[in-house]
């Protein structure tokens, strides 16, 4: 079971991180308004595999057949907590790096939305992550 979460993990990863190289470079994010939606999710769908990886598979962790709602309460916070810190990244990469153009008010008034949506796609991607582990990879293990 490990193996295949682990190939799963490891294909998932490289897929998001190409994307997201690659839409920043192509400015996707900015001609395709959707797409910072669907990475979000998938990140937080990433973060709750890893999560079972982890705690689950590797650590034991959490008993996600017994307390199953004690284990979703913990993937939720080990994604909002990453979802925290990718923020902070895109803040970073914004007013350090990308610079945003100097006319831009800081911070912007969309930034608090955006976040926020951020925030929320995070969540809704790691309830989705727990429910594919759930159905696809719980009864391997």
């Amino acid at each position: 079971m490990a193996k295949a979460l682990v190939f799963v993990l490891i294909v998932s990863f490289i897929v998001i991180a190409l994307v997201h190289v690659v839409g920043l470079g192509a400015e996707w994010y900015w001609r395709y308004l959707w797409l910072d939606t669907v990475m979000h999710l998938a990140g937080g769908a990433w973060l709750a595999l890893l999560f079972f990886y982890l705690f689950y598979e590797r650590a034991k962790v959490f008993d996600a057949k017994k307390n199953f709602v004690l284990t979703l309460i913990a993937v939720l916070g080990f994604v909002a907590l990453a979802g925290v810190l990718w923020e902070f990244y895109e803040y970073f990469y914004d007013n350090i790096i990308a610079q945003l153009p100097p006319d831009t008010p800081r911070p912007h008034p969309s930034l608090y939305l955006d976040t926020l949506k951020d925030f929320l796609n995070d969540l809704i991607g790691g309830f989705l992550g727990t429910l594919i582990w759930w159905f696809c990879f719980r009864k391997l293990s």
